[in-house]
């Protein structure tokens, strides 16, 4: 019988064609990534979805790719240049996504957290709830968290016993231990939703808007905003705390349109990695808590688990008992 032998120059030529060709497209994408990050950001249909696809780990990671990649070829002045942008990308990320500006939390007067534990790797509404227990938080937001409707309803009513819980709606149930009142669903383009309700905690009424916008890349997070920001200003009070997946990262132009009169607890008051997705290698945070004036957070941090590709977000906040609302 006739044996076959693989030629090793062939061999070796496609390895180093598939080299090549790896090195480039990092080159590539950290460019094109960059160039959108430093300029346009998302605010432009099509290069959103770059500005989406390239947050600055990514980045980092490709300009290192490139580096060792055009040494290894032997383009010296190349590898000197990613090395100096790596470097730099480097510093920039770890800025960008470690923060540490969380003071004393023991004054607080309520802990808030929220949580979208759907895609987890570890399943089980029954485990789901156990972890969101632990954090004992006074108030707590899920979205996505439904899968039967009103069988997972009780699920979440018996495994937080002494709060009081909203009905299941469009897989946000809110759970307090104080009085939850009526949440009223809004529609947002696509297949986004805003919920909107308040809880009387410590003879305080906290007024809440929870978020869950449509993940779709092609769907404008600026119409998802505008129309976010037009029901909290038809409200007859100000929210004290705007939260959940936004599936828009903070850094997102559209985000810029809370800022000035709610403030992102994790930029001002994190303490941590700032990246909520996805597990188990977070690198995007699309999941935020915004607090109203009236509110002072005091230390905000993200959770770790595999129970969702999303991490909880839980803050420790004052309110500001001169500051009633009505």
């Amino acid at each position: 019988m006739a044996e076959t032998s693989t030629n090793p120059g062939s061999r070796k030529s496609l390895s180093k064609k598939a080299g090549v060709a790896l090195v480039w497209f990092a080159t590539i994408a950290l460019m094109l990534g960059l160039s959108v990050r430093i300029t346009v950001r998302d605010h432009m249909p099509i290069l959103s979805i770059v500005f989406y696809a390239t947050p600055l780990t990514l980045l980092f990671v490709a300009s290192v790719v490139a580096c060792i990649g055009w040494c290894v070829y032997r383009k010296w002045k190349s590898g000197i240049s990613f090395l100096v942008l790596s470097i730099a990308l480097g510093c920039w990320a770890f800025n960008h996504d470690y923060v540490n500006r969380a003071v004393d939390s023991e004054a607080a007067d309520l802990r808030i957290l929220f949580w979208n534990p759907a895609h987890g790797v570890m399943t089980g509404l029954e485990s789901t709830a156990d972890t969101a227990h632990n954090y004992d938080a006074d108030i707590i937001a899920i979205v996505e968290g439904s899968a039967n409707g009103e069988s997972d309803t009780q699920t979440w009513k018996q495994a937080f016993p002494g709060y009081s819980t909203s009905d299941l709606r469009s897989g946000m149930i809110l759970l307090a231990r104080g009085e939850v009142h009526d949440v009223d669903v809004y529609p947002l383009p696509g297949r986004g939703h805003a919920f909107i309700t308040s809880v009387t905690l410590h003879d305080e009424l906290i007024r809440l808007v929870v978020v869950d916008l449509d993940p779709n890349l092609f769907q404008s997070r600026h119409k998802s905003i505008r129309k976010l920001i037009s029901l909290i200003n038809d409200m007859p009070t100000p929210p004290d705390f705007i939260l959940g997946d936004f599936n828009t990262p903070a850094d997102s132009v559209a985000m810029d349109m809370l800022r000035g009169q709610y403030t992102n607890a994790f930029e001002e008051h994190g303490s941590g990695y700032v990246p909520t997705w996805p597990m188990p290698i977070p690198v995007l945070q699309l999941d935020h808590i915004w607090i109203g004036p009236r509110i002072t957070g005091l230390k905000c941090e993200a959770g770790w688990t595999l129970q969702s590709d999303h991490r909880p977000l839980l803050l420790h906040a004052t309110i500001n008992h001169n500051q009633r609302t009505e």
